[in-house]
């Protein structure tokens, strides 16, 4: 089932020890490399808010919230043979789009008990294989066990699926911060221009630079649709490139690209919301310094100014810099006097 997140984060808690949460042990950012542990929760570190990376088929990526850490995802680090959970440099495509070795080590899938606790499979092009695992060890068959009690440093691993462990193999997953009047359409799955599983879609690393258009419209198509059946790679074949085979093409999507509320922020605002009330998302075109810059809004905080909607109401997904969870936050990137407009997305 798809990741239901608030502001476009999620926090993973071990059911377990449900007031430790997986984190990435640093002090300092995310680089490559680095170990993933529980560590006690707080609702402020942003070593432990992850954001997801559709995959398609409700499959993801995730990366810390910490800003500009989007390339660094959680990861098998399979040259070790007790399977360590760890970062590491998101993986891209073969060239013929198939699986590539890194891939199958992020690409992940999360599916909901009847009791509640997710289990997290390591997806491995379907096998879903190995579980995320609080253990004391694993050996080199996948087998995890317990021989003590937590120890926060290395105790995340990919292991086999085994009753035994019971809430060892179980997550709870929640929004950093309970805001219970927001407003959130469903299955809000969010694309990344700089992932590079989809970098072999297009010729000089294009997708990454120029691929914002495309991860919009793949993100408003998983809230109509329900499903993120709409991939960057479905879309190039239904013909949704253009201008350098990267560009998305709206009207094969039935969007108009008539400018709409150019430099009108307040009457864009209302209007955003009034499609998100209706269940609709809206595709919100920016100017960021030289270039137009798509994000998708897919929802809003009721609290704002009395008699004005304000941009920080709308959240928003930014498929270039996934830190941005609000629309104020996407327009202060923005060089000064950037224009404006609204696109919505809709179903045919």
């Amino acid at each position: 089932m798809a990741v239901k997140t608030m502001n476009g984060t999620f926090v993973i808690k071990s059911a377990q020890f449900p007031k430790y949460a997986l984190n990435v042990y640093s002090n300092n950012g995310v680089t490559s490399g680095m170990n993933v542990c529980l560590f006690p929760y707080s609702s402020t570190d942003l070593l432990q808010q992850w954001a997801p990376q559709a995959q398609g088929k409700n499959v993801y990526k995730i990366s810390t919230a910490y800003p500009y850490s989007d390339t660094i995802v959680l990861d098998r680090l399979r040259t070790s043979p007790v399977n360590n959970c760890d970062m590491f440099t998101s993986g891209a495509s073969e060239a013929n789009g198939s699986l590539s070795a890194d891939l199958r080590d992020q690409q992940i899938q999360f599916d909901r008990g009847t009791d509640g606790y997710y289990t997290i499979y390591l997806y491995n092009g379907g096998k879903k294989d190995l579980v995320l695992t609080c253990a004391s060890k694993v050996d080199n068959l996948g087998v995890g066990s317990v021989t003590s009690d937590l120890n926060v440093t290395d105790n995340v691993y990919w292991a086999a699926k085994n009753s035994s462990l019971g809430k060892r193999q179980k997550w709870t997953i929640a929004a950093p911060t309970v805001t219970p009047d927001d407003t959130i359409l469903p299955c809000a799955q969010a694309y990344m221009q700089h992932d590079p599983t989809w970098a072999y879609l297009t010729t000089n690393d294009d997708f990454s630079t120029l691929g914002c258009a495309v991860c919009v419209l793949t993100t408003c198509g998983a809230i109509i649709k329900s499903d993120n059946y709409l991939t960057p790679a479905v879309c190039r074949d239904d013909g949704g490139f253009v201008y350098g085979n990267v560009s998305a093409n709206w009207p094969t999507y039935g969007i108009s690209t008539t400018p709409t509320y150019v430099n009108d922020l307040d009457g864009a605002c209302e209007q955003i919301i009034n499609q998100i009330i209706l269940g609709n998302p809206v595709v919100v075109k920016v100017r960021n310094r030289l270039t137009d810059h798509f994000v998708t809004a897919y929802g809003y905080r009721p609290k704002g100014p009395v008699g004005r909607i304000v941009p920080e109401q709308i959240l928003v997904i930014d498929p270039a810099y996934p830190q941005f969870s609000d629309l104020q936050q996407v327009l202060d990137s923005c060089a000064g006097g950037a224009g404006y407009q609204y696109l919505q997305l809709v179903e045919d």
